[in-house]
Formats: structure tokens, sequence, C-alpha cells
């Protein structure tokens, strides 16, 4: 049988390893017909105050698309 990947998860840091497991999972997504999901990893300050660690939830949860 066919393995079947309903969710794919793929952490991106901007290395060239982290490209090549795009590529892989983006194959994977397309022969089980599954969902690709991605995550940047970003290094942030370590003084981030509140108020813009709110204004980046809110960017973030801003480019979510709606559910059809």
């Amino acid at each position: 049988g066919v393995t079947v990947f309903n969710n794919i998860l793929v952490p991106l840091d901007g290395s060239p390893l982290a490209e090549e497991a795009l590529a892989q999972a983006g194959e994977l997504a397309r022969e089980s017909g599954g969902h690709l999901f991605l995550l940047r990893a970003i290094t942030t300050p370590l003084a981030m105050t509140a108020k813009s660690t709110k204004k980046t939830a809110y960017c973030i949860s801003s480019m979510r698309k709606p559910s059809s």
C-alpha cells in the first residue's frame, strides 16, 4: 500500500538543507494528496516587548487563509 500523509509540517530556516527538505515534503504532499504547512524559523531579539509580540501574532493570524 501507499503511505498517505495528510499534513506535513516543514520548518524552514533559510539553510540549503531546509530547502531540500521542502522539495522532498512537496513531493510527498503531491503524491499523497496531503497539505503542506511551512514554518519559518527566525531569530528575534531577547527583549521583545508585549506590544511587539501582539503585533507579530496579529500579522501571523492575518496571513492565514479562511477555511473553505
